[in-house]
């Protein structure tokens, strides 16, 4: 069995982990490889193996954070949903319940009660 290897402190990983939150997760992968004057097929690949997870993945992750961020802060669902790219609440809905385990609703309403319950580690 072949294992990956993951270098999340690889310079590619790094760059496009740092465009990706400059633009809070907004960036195309074509943009990405434009700025670093590399294909597409070059950023995706380099990515995906150095940092263990796909660059649409890790861009969706960088958009849910985003959004919990928002809701946090008092912001509505819809608006949050709009604000971080969906423009449907319900597929904004549907990704943030498969990612964290919870709606846009019980995040809010938790984080009301308790602020920073939810935190990402990477």
């Amino acid at each position: 069995m072949r294992w990956k290897t993951v270098q999340e402190n690889h310079p590619i990983v790094r760059k496009i982990r740092a465009l990706l939150r400059e633009s809070h997760g907004a960036i195309t992968l074509a943009e990405v490889a434009r700025r670093l004057g590399r294909s597409r097929y070059e950023c995706s690949r380099l990515f995906s193996k150095n940092a263990g997870v796909t660059f649409q993945r890790e861009k969706v992750e960088i958009r849910l954070l985003r959004g919990c961020d928002l809701l946090a802060s008092g912001r509505s669902i819809s608006l949050t949903a709009f604000d971080i790219g969906y423009s449907e609440r319900c597929c904004f809905h549907k990704a943030f319940k498969t990612h964290f385990g919870l709606t846009p609703a019980a995040y809010r309403e938790m984080n009301r009660k308790k602020p920073q319950l939810m935190t990402h580690k990477r």
